[in-house]
């Protein structure tokens, strides 16, 4: 085998990145983490988006052909990292391809802040061989996740009345209620009780200063694309449940996301042994797209 180069790819040098990932990042061969959409300019957009200081990319070439990614998106001060890739070119043959991943999580890894602890990948359920390599880096697999999307209905479904921007008084609460529900969620503090804005927006059901439910969702940045709607958090407090809140919350983000924000379509991410929230999502017109099989590794 020729020998392979691995460079740091800069912030600044990251667009070549992307028509690589978008020619060789599909479906069977998908890594949910770097999938942006169908076109170059969704995952220029996606690139264009990362902070300088919280990602980190490298490529692997061989005769100066670009052949493999592998990237990273982290808290410059956090424990945790989210891995993207490896992805490698489709016309690499299957016994040069493990040694390609090796190179890039080697350069990598080398790459990421100190105070990483835990590592995280997402392959599609179809892409067997990256699962095998993360196994091979002493990565295990975590319970499966269905990936939901969603055209734009016609009609939209009304805003409910009972769902409202979460005021000052309950972020004390909401912050409670999410850290209880998901203790290793990724969304920080800052980020839940910023104001709403273009990008995103939280509403919850509760009264007075307290949350009986929340909904997070964000519209990232797709360039030229057509706008999507993403749901990353839904939850309601287990002594609220059975009320319907859930649907309305769900109602209320999708309202935000297709009449004030014009979006185009929706997704959103579910534990794959959650039975009632499927139920929920298929009852608004999601279909199920896509299977995660997450890949984690803790390290002291």
């Amino acid at each position: 085998m020729k020998p392979i180069n691995v460079e740091i790819v800069n912030p600044e040098a990251r667009a070549k990145l992307a028509e690589f990932l978008c020619e060789n990042n599909r479906a069977p061969r998908l890594c949910l983490h770097s999938e942006a959409g169908e076109t170059l300019s969704a995952y220029l957009a996606d690139l264009a988006a990362l902070p300088p200081d919280e990602a980190a990319y490298v490529a692997a070439t061989i005769d100066d052909v670009i052949v493999g990614v592998m990237g990273a998106e982290f808290e410059p001060d956090g424990d945790r990292t989210w891995l993207r890739g490896p992805v490698i070119a489709n016309e690499l043959p299957s016994e040069a391809a493990d040694g390609v991943c090796d190179a890039l999580w080697r350069e990598l890894a080398d790459q990421l802040p100190a105070t990483v602890k835990r590592f995280d990948g997402f392959p599609e359920i179809a892409h067997t061989a990256l699962q095998a390599w993360y196994r091979r880096q002493q990565f295990t697999e975590q319970s499966h996740y269905f990936i939901y999307e969603s055209p734009r209905p016609d009609p939209v479904l009304p805003w409910p009345d009972q769902v409202k921007p979460a005021t000052a008084a309950q972020h004390a609460a909401l912050i409670a209620l999410a850290k209880f529900v998901f203790p290793t969620g990724y969304i920080t503090e800052a980020q839940f009780t910023a104001a709403n804005d273009e990008r995103h927006a939280v509403f919850v059901i509760g009264d007075g200063d307290a949350v009986d439910g929340y909904v997070y969702a964000n519209i990232p940045d797709a360039g030229d694309e057509p706008t999507e709607v993403y749901v990353d958090y839904l939850v309601v407090s287990p002594q609220a449940r059975g009320k319907g809140y859930g649907r309305m919350l769900l109602q209320a983000a999708l309202a935000w996301g297709f009449l004030e924000r014009n979006a185009q379509s929706a997704a959103l991410t579910v534990a794959a042994d959650n039975t009632n929230a499927k139920g929920l999502y298929a009852s608004v017109g999601f279909d199920l797209v896509a299977t995660g099989v997450p890949m984690r590794r803790d390290v002291k």
